[in-house]
């Protein structure tokens, strides 16, 4: 057995470190930039025959988005939803558009020979989000928004293929997509296992939380236009994403998109969604509501003068709940106040670290807590606790139904968990309701720290003021019955049985087991930027520099009572990002531009660009005769992998 022994551990040895000694040896496909990039995507639609326009994103700029248009093969005249989201639009960055090129043209050739009753239109949009923190970039996407007719008539999946994992991002700043979008999206993913089943669940209340920074989405949600983003890992084969954007059009009717639902559930048993949508939340509810009413009335009708048993156990501490979520709160703060603490003295720990040291020491205090309490308190008995249980649950389920209606079948399950242990006597079976309490939360932690904005969500877990309060107030009956299993063992000061005793350790132990299980199931659960120490800070560390690279020329032309300002910007360097700010003194100095501008505030407006714009750039603009106002030209560049930040400043007067 030793020599077996051995010899698995040198198979497990070798087999490691093969897999941590291999490389990515795949072909590297160069990416050009810029107007570059524009030209060569242009080309190659054009050998593919593809029927397509281009909109340029600045006047002064060859950059554009291209849009290829699959027009619908049948119409329904007849159909009072004929006009109704009609167009499918389908958002692809250009750089990923010619990383795989001949993958991609192949799929719009098979989507344009489709018998569908809606048109499509694949956008190859230019630039993606801003990577760089305080610049206003302008993004294809945004400029192809403002290009559309009526949100009535439009729906939206930003495409992002090749990224860590899979998940669907269906919310952005508190706005959230209309359930039809999600369920075609989700049922298409499962039937071609896209997604792990575990992870393939939604829950439409955590997309309406602002935890979600996609600014594109936002100003597509923000438009009335059912939109979602769809990450797709890299692990997935082309034939299977292919098969899944065939799969979606066919898939996708509009008699299903007049549906205003967005408030809805769903989960995954081999790869087949189960929705419970608004409308079955909604009777759910309401039988609730209905069974309990009539067997309150039932009760007091046939019980006027019998006392409530339940009350006459918990009385005399009906305050424990209360007092167990104070010791949750107030452990909860404190930890919070010496992490920041220490992040400030230059120890930094990780949101993960936090959050998975923080359950083990409040788990710690309760403990003692109520060993306390089993040990001064005589007239204790553990039926209380079960009843204390079930009115937490009951507390929980109305209030987190109150905020949102989709939490109702989670919380539900927890309450049918607290009255099944109002049932069952046996301390092993309370053991079984404590892991059976965890199991409908499991995916909604999931979902949450897996599909959240990194800094957003370390930011919300760090200052956030109702995130405790809430999170503790739904553990509450889990805490509970935990210390109900506690009643349930006669320890040796209350029992001095031997054998009792080896069944009260052995309980013990089970249960200390799990709990530790949890938290380290839960912390190599949590994803691998909430482990870093630096999980807040998503953008690129810039670098300031001095080094003159920016060559400003001002032009100025008097057109009767006002001055039209030509402006002409030469860089040394390649630029990743660019803005041109123009500042006057007690007002806004532009009046009138053909370019597109932002005003950022009382006296500043801004001119946004592209991401990796040309090295020349002419900018004219409009301004009043006798008002003199400062440019500031913001940009990145990247030289030996580090990106450095440049300020040039030109005045006007």
């Amino acid at each position: 057995m030793k020599h077996k022994a051995r010899l698995i551990l040198i198979y497990l040895f070798f087999l490691t470190s093969l897999c941590f000694s291999q490389e990515n040896n795949a072909e590297k496909v160069e990416i050009p930039h810029g107007i570059e990039l524009c030209r060569q995507v242009r080309t190659i639609c054009k050998a593919s025959g593809l029927d397509f326009s281009t909109q340029t994103l600045v006047s002064s700029l060859e950059i554009f988005n291209i849009s290829v248009f699959l027009p619908a093969f049948t119409r329904k005249p007849d159909s009072f939803y004929a006009n109704y989201r009609n167009t499918l639009v389908f958002i692809l960055p250009q750089e990923e558009f010619i990383k795989k090129s001949e993958f991609y043209t192949n799929i719009l050739k098979k989507l344009s020979a489709q018998k569908r009753n809606y048109d499509i239109v694949f956008l190859l949009s230019f630039s993606e989000n801003n990577r760089f923190q305080g610049f206003y970039t302008l993004t294809g996407e945004k400029t192809f928004l403002q290009t559309l007719d009526s949100a009535e008539n439009y729906a939206a999946i930003f495409l992002h293929p090749g990224e860590k994992s899979t998940k669907v991002i269906s919310g952005a700043q508190g706005l959230v997509t209309p359930s039809w979008l999600v369920k075609t999206t989700y049922d298409s993913i499962n039937r071609y296992r896209l997604l792990p089943s575990i992870k393939s669940c939604y829950i439409s209340f955590l997309y309406k939380q602002k935890i979600f920074n996609d600014s594109n989405l936002e100003s597509f949600l923000s438009a009335g236009i059912p939109s979602l983003s769809l990450h797709l890992s890299n692990k997935i084969d082309d034939s299977s994403f292919e098969d899944f954007i065939i799969d979606f059009c066919n898939n996708y009717d509009l008699d299903d998109t007049v549906k205003n639902d967005t408030h809805s559930i769903m989960f995954t048993a081999f790869h087949k969604s189960f929705w419970i949508t608004e409308e079955t939340i909604t009777k759910e509810i309401l039988i609730v509501i209905f069974l309990t009413f009539m067997l309150l009335i039932l009760y007091g009708f046939l019980n006027s003068n019998l006392q409530f048993i339940a009350w006459n156990k918990i009385k005399k501490i009906w305050y424990y709940p209360i007092i167990i979520y104070g010791i949750c709160i107030f452990i909860f703060y404190t930890f919070r106040l010496l992490i920041i603490d220490l992040r400030k003295g230059g120890i930094l720990i990780s949101t993960a670290s936090a959050i998975s040291s923080i359950l083990p020491m409040i788990f710690t205090v309760q403990s003692f807590f109520f060993f306390s309490t089993l040990r001064f308190t005589p007239y204790f008995h553990r039926r209380t606790v079960d009843y204390l249980t079930l009115i937490t649950a009951s507390i929980n389920l109305a209030v987190f139904s109150l905020i949102d209606i989709s939490l109702f079948p989670i919380f539900g399950l927890e309450f049918i968990f607290a009255w099944l242990s109002t049932v069952f006597t046996l301390n092993f079976v309370h053991i079984i309701i404590l892991i059976l309490f965890e199991l409908p939360f499991i995916p909604f932690i999931l979902q949450f720290f897996e599909n959240a904005s990194p800094n957003l969500l370390d930011s919300i877990v760090r200052q956030s003021r109702f995130l405790a309060p809430a999170v503790f107030l739904m553990l509450l009956p889990q805490y509970l019955n935990s210390f109900r299993v506690f009643t349930g063992m006669n320890f040796y000061w209350f029992n001095q049985n031997k054998l009792q005793r080896a069944k009260d350790r052995n309980n013990l132990i089970i249960l200390a087991v799990f709990l530790c299980s949890f938290e380290l199931i839960l912390f190599l659960m949590l994803p691998p930027y909430l482990k870093q120490t630096n999980s807040g800070n998503v953008y690129e560390t810039l670098i300031s520099s001095d080094e003159k690279i920016i060559t400003a020329n001002i032009f100025k032309r008097k057109i009767f009572d006002e001055n039209l300002t030509t402006l002409i910007i030469h860089s040394e360097k390649k630029l990743e990002a660019c803005d041109i700010r123009v500042k006057g003194q007690d007002s806004n100095p532009i009046l009138f531009s053909d370019n597109e501008f932002i005003i950022s505030g009382q006296s500043e407006s801004v001119f946004p660009l592209p991401m990796q714009p040309p090295e020349d750039l002419i900018f004219s603009f409009g301004t009043g005769n006798d008002q003199a106002y400062e440019i500031t030209i913001r940009s990145v560049y990247k030289e030996n992998d580090s990106f450095y930040i440049n300020e040039t400043k030109a005045v006007s007067e």
